[in-house]
């Protein structure tokens, strides 16, 4: 397995943490971090410092992000042609209902509430991996 995940988080705690519990099981994921919407479209477009960039088999995003936020990226990627297909998944600390409803409605795959206790948070990566990266049939770069 070589899956590419790319990781819009604002957080380099989390980002380390969520690629520690990526790698002690599913060593075939590459994990590309960025930590804003601004830079998640310049990867996803392959543009700047990303040239060179992997299309992405999964976008996980951080809801509260700098910059446009993560809505505005969401919608990008669900509205272009090349991307829509990739899965989208929210992983937040907020579980508001308007914020999942918002979510959804911009066409998001999934929505995980970001647990606060390292074991919970843990807990919930590899569950998150199992299911998207072990269950789940991902679209290849070359789907329609």
């Amino acid at each position: 397995m070589n899956l590419q995940l790319l990781l819009v988080e604002d957080n380099p705690g989390d980002v380390r943490l969520f690629e520690e519990c990526l790698r002690e099981e599913y060593a075939g994921v590459t994990v590309h971090a960025v930590p804003d919407s601004i830079q998640a479209l310049h990867y996803l477009e392959r543009r700047g410092l990303y040239h060179s960039a992997c299309r992405p088999d999964l976008i996980v995003l951080d809801l509260n992000l700098p910059c446009h936020g993560s809505l505005h990226l969401i919608t990008t990627v669900k509205a272009h042609p090349h991307w829509a297909a990739i899965p989208l998944i929210v992983l937040t600390t907020s579980s508001a209902a308007h914020e999942v409803r918002a979510a959804y409605q911009a066409h998001a795959n999934a929505f995980m509430v970001k647990p606060s206790s390292l074991t919970d948070f843990t807990t919930s990566v590899r569950s998150f991996a199992r299911f998207w990266l072990m269950t789940a049939t991902l679209p290849s770069e070359h789907s329609p």
